[in-house]
């Protein structure tokens, strides 16, 4: 079955600068090695997109529809539907002293990526105390390619929500149980034990709901149902000891 806006599906990718060639970003751990990219802390798999919510750059956004599983393509991305068009007012000369008052401290050398007012920019040149700073995105103005791999598609309300749910946190989507009633329209999700209580978790609800209520629009009500268990006194008794 073709590819529709608000599907959820899964794709593997390796982003190029047409220009250079140069790999920027990719989903495959050994394409970020090659291209000498790889993170060791981002995590290399297919990711999730909801097609037609802006997930992914418009261009590659747009081209997702029609396709099929397990289908190969390419794209070409046009600046406006990248990363924009380079814009000249976004490109300002800074002061040292102007810098100082941003917090910016220490010599910058031409490359450098600096943050003020919690806009990223970067230096492309600097003299005499005055530095030349590029608040342009690094891809703005470039023409990008996209070999793209459709993995799968999320198919059924429950492959959706584990979908969503992984999205915000893996930890939740391992641990909670997931209970669809389409008839109430209502979705229920159970998260027991010290679960419920991590910080990622308690983050993660909201945007998970919004998602839920987006893209699933069969469900009109979310629960979520937190619940503990009273430890028996042996259990009590390790954990004492396990804390002094």
């Amino acid at each position: 079955m073709p590819i529709k806006k608000g599907d959820l599906i899964y794709i593997d990718y390796i982003g190029i600068v047409k220009e250079s060639g140069e790999i920027f970003d990719t989903t495959i751990e050994e394409e970020a090695k090659k291209a000498g990219i790889y993170n060791e802390k981002q995590r290399y798999k297919p990711v999730l997109v909801a097609v037609g919510k802006s997930w992914v750059v418009e261009g590659l956004d747009e081209a997702l529809v029609g396709r099929e599983e397990n289908q190969y393509f390419e794209v070409e991305v046009p600046p406006e539907k990248g990363f924009g068009n380079r814009d000249v007012n976004k490109i300002v000369i800074y002061t040292r002293r102007k810098l100082l008052e941003a917090g910016i401290r220490g010599e910058l050398r031409p490359g450098a990526v600096v943050t003020i007012n919690g806009a990223p920019a970067i230096v492309r040149a600097g003299s005499g105390g005055r530095y030349l700073l590029d608040f342009n995105p690094p891809l703005a103005g470039k023409t990008l390619i996209y070999k793209v791999w459709i993995r799968s598609i999320c198919k059924t309300i429950d492959e959706k929500i584990q979908a969503i749910i992984r999205r915000r946190s893996e930890k939740l989507a391992e641990n909670a149980k997931c209970k669809v009633d389409l008839e109430k329209k209502s979705l229920e999700i159970h998260i027991t034990g010290e679960t419920a209580l991590e910080p990622e978790i308690q983050m993660a609800k909201k945007s998970i709901i919004e998602d839920i209520f987006e893209l699933t629009p069969d469900i009109k009500e979310v629960r979520i149902i937190e619940s503990f268990k009273k430890p028996s006194e042996q259990e009590s008794s390790e954990e004492k000891k396990k804390s002094k």
